[in-house]
């Protein structure tokens, strides 16, 4: 994924005081001025990355819960946002170790994770968050 090409476009369109929404799997241009075609071909041509930058999966995510299943699958992962950070859930331990940003959590995590109250949870994303991208906790119960 081209994700430095796709800040580009997004900083583009804002200097020129306009957004790019995303709405199901289509983007929505909207701006004050005329964009230049130059600019509009290469939202085109990186809407995959459009979409996932701009669509974390975070609150108000377009996505059915069969869409994300299915990006899980295929991907390995599935990105979402909680409180503007980054929050990965990865099938296995090597492509947890691919993601430099964020948060982390193998599905091995995540199902010792969802037997937890939401305080417990949220202690430990807590923890996860302020020892950084290869910071670990230990979950036993």
């Amino acid at each position: 994924m081209n994700t430095a090409a796709a800040t580009e476009i997004i900083n583009a369109v804002r200097s020129l005081g306009g957004d790019l929404i995303v709405d199901g799997d289509r983007i929505r241009l909207r701006a004050p001025v005329e964009v230049p075609a130059s600019l509009k071909t290469a939202i085109r041509e990186h809407k995959n990355e459009l979409v996932q930058i701009l669509c974390p999966h975070g609150q108000g995510c377009p996505h059915s819960d069969e869409h994300l299943l299915a990006e899980y699958r295929h991907n390995g992962m599935l990105r979402i946002e909680y409180k503007g950070q980054a929050v990965y859930l990865v099938a296995t331990d090597e492509r947890a170790r691919e993601i430099k940003e964020g948060t982390v959590y193998t599905m091995n995590v995540w199902k010792k994770l969802v037997q937890l109250s939401s305080a417990e949870i949220r202690q430990i994303h807590a923890l996860r968050t302020t020892a950084g991208s290869g910071g670990s906790v230990e979950i036993q119960r």
